[in-house]
């Protein structure tokens, strides 16, 4: 995939950076996902809020899935200091890639997420950062939680947004419409979270 990759679509836009900056602000342009988890952020951060263009300022993000840094330089721009992991070198190989199209740098790195505190420890992260990516490690998903607890400062937050099958019937429906799409087509411990997963 990432070999395939349109280099132009690195290019973040003025107008998306500004878009995500004014949601951390407290004024999201659309009353959604993903303008509202920016606006969370935001709350979350007030106090520590530095400049109106750089409402993140020193704060320390883990992005953690970070795929290609798609989310890593809206943090970035916005003044964090980011550490991306993702398990695929192909993908770091792009976010690097999108770090220079941007002139936005961060720290980009290949790991998993089953050895973070082995990889990423003694480092502390007022932010840990995710998009899809928790429905991905199944396998052990109390590892990864106590894992990102351990690398949290204290009072620091995390953050994911993830597919939840609140409803039972919704899941057994997805179940019996799985020959449309296998739920392991990805990976065998890929499916969306039980609401009881979800800390």
């Amino acid at each position: 995939v990432a070999r395939t990759v349109d280099r132009r679509a690195l290019r973040t836009t003025e107008y998306t950076l500004r878009r995500y900056r004014s949601a951390t602000l407290g004024n999201p342009i659309y009353q959604k996902h993903p303008d509202l988890k920016f606006t969370r952020i935001g709350e979350l951060f007030e106090s520590n809020r530095k400049p109106r263009d750089k409402p993140l300022q020193g704060i320390r993000v883990l992005d953690l899935g970070a795929g290609d840094g798609i989310w890593s330089v809206i943090l970035a721009e916005q003044g964090a200091h980011v550490v991306s992991v993702e398990v695929s070198p192909r993908q770091v190989e792009l976010a690097r890639e999108r770090m220079a199209v941007n002139n936005i740098f961060w720290d980009a790195r290949v790991g998993s997420a089953f050895t973070l505190k082995k990889d990423l420890a003694p480092a502390r992260f007022d932010l840990i950062f995710g998009q899809g990516v928790l429905h991905h490690l199944t396998f052990d998903l109390p590892r990864v939680y106590r894992d990102c607890s351990d690398l949290l400062e204290d009072g620091g937050y995390a953050i994911f947004v993830e597919p939840v099958i609140g409803w039972p019937l919704l899941r057994t429906l997805r179940e019996k419409i799985s020959w449309m799409c296998p739920l392991d087509s990805e990976s065998p411990d890929e499916r969306p979270l039980f609401q009881a997963e979800v800390m």
